[in-house]
């Protein structure tokens, strides 16, 4: 089948929907099917088109990857990407166009398909009316509310976004949700007209896995690390686990926080000159995985987070990881057995765990070969790759 992947971002540029684009691509393009990716070009370095682990990976300038925000360059990036798409459509006539996620991706794919009516798949795995309410700051919204209250937002922006993402989201032959949150969230709050499935993310385990010998990461920051990856956005909560790590006040520990985005400055500015709290840009995709490895624990912190890649691949080598006690981690960590959970926004919660593990290496290998044992078990790129590769059957002949 000849397939068209559409997402805001793809490695080597970082970010959780591409690495499981990234994965499901390579493998289904291992067994015959032909792969195109659609994404944002954000450096110089970065070709406008080129071919590599059986992929062909188109990317375009936007005002977004320029750096330009607001609703209007929101829409002006989804359109030339839905361009770009359309030209080649014209030239491969694709079996699946696949949308990796509900914003700039997804909006690209409807502005394409709104008259062609081609078989499209959405992954829902955050939600357009969430994120577009809080890179926008607007004035009133708290993000630790969640997906179903930023839907019930009294604000003109809010319901203006909620009824496009109602639209978009209809417009799909197919959309699976990363989390039975969301699918129940798509189907009963929604009322989505159409059966929600719940594909998980992929971890590649044999590029994530443990190590026990101390790397290139731990000469530069030290061999006790408490690492946290994620986008720069208010809803991901680490200004709470910067908080939090300066409660604990452990000069042998060093907190390493990866990423970029619009809340760099608010971050860097609530780190203030802590010697041992290390603000780093993102990192490349294989680079990652010495970060990983060379922690000690690893957090997330989010007040709202679906299914993220960070945490999976976190638990996939071998750490003992603690995340917001939220119904979505809840999907993926089991309290004690494969990591620790903290109230959400507590970063006395959250403090109080990061001690815990501190104090207790036994607890900390033990959840550490817990974590992994899940990981090879429900998230292997294999299987879930065969899921994917089900409903693009299902769908291609619906």
């Amino acid at each position: 089948m000849k397939i068209a992947m559409v997402l805001s971002t793809f490695p080597p540029v970082t970010g959780g929907a591409g690495s499981s684009c990234e994965a499901i691509s390579i493998e289904l393009a291992k067994r015959g099917h032909i792969i195109h990716i659609f994404t944002q070009k954000f450096s110089d370095y970065e070709k406008d088109a080129e071919e590599r682990d059986g992929l062909k990976i188109f990317r375009v300038k936007t005002p977004y990857s320029s750096g330009k925000k607001g609703l209007l360059n929101f829409y002006k990036t989804a359109r030339i990407l839905s361009k770009k798409l359309k030209d080649e459509d014209k030239k491969e006539n694709y079996d699946i166009i696949h949308s990796h996620e509900v914003t700039i991706g997804n909006t690209a794919v409807f502005l394409y398909n709104y008259f062609k009516k081609k078989k499209t798949i959405l992954k829902y795995g955050g939600d357009l009316v969430y994120e577009v309410l809080g890179i926008l700051n607007v004035r009133g919204w708290d993000p630790k509310e969640g997906y179903l209250a930023s839907w019930k937002f009294n604000n003109s922006t809010g319901r203006l976004m909620y009824n496009l993402e109602k639209k978009m989201i209809n417009s799909y032959t197919a959309v699976y949700s990363n989390n039975e949150y969301g699918k129940w969230l798509l189907e009963k709050e929604m009322k989505v007209n159409k059966i929600i499935e719940v594909i998980r993310n992929p971890v590649d385990v044999k590029k994530f896995r443990p190590s026990l010998k101390q790397n290139e990461v731990n000469r530069k920051y030290g061999k006790n690390i408490i690492l946290s990856t994620a986008r720069f956005v208010p809803w991901k909560g680490l200004d709470i686990l910067i908080d939090a790590f300066k409660k604990i006040n452990n000069k042998k520990f060093t907190l390493v926080i990866i990423g970029d985005g619009p809340y760099s400055s608010k971050l860097k500015e609530k780190a203030g000159n802590a010697g041992n709290i290390k603000i780093i840009p993102s990192v490349s995709h294989e680079d990652i995985i010495k970060y990983y490895q060379a922690s000690t624990i690893y957090a997330q912190p989010s007040y709202f987070d679906p299914n993220p890649n960070s945490l999976l691949e976190a638990m996939a080598c071998g750490k003992a990881c603690i995340a917001t006690d939220i119904s979505t981690i809840r999907e993926v960590i089991s309290a004690g057995n494969t990591g620790l959970l903290f109230e959400k926004g507590n970063s006395d919660s959250l403090a109080e765990k990061i001690m815990l593990l501190i104090k207790n290496k036994k607890l900390r290998e033990r959840i550490g070969k817990n974590s992994r044992r899940q990981t090879l078990e429900k998230s292997s790129i294999y299987s879930i790759s065969n899921q994917v590769e089900k409903m693009y059957r299902k769908t291609a002949g619906g």
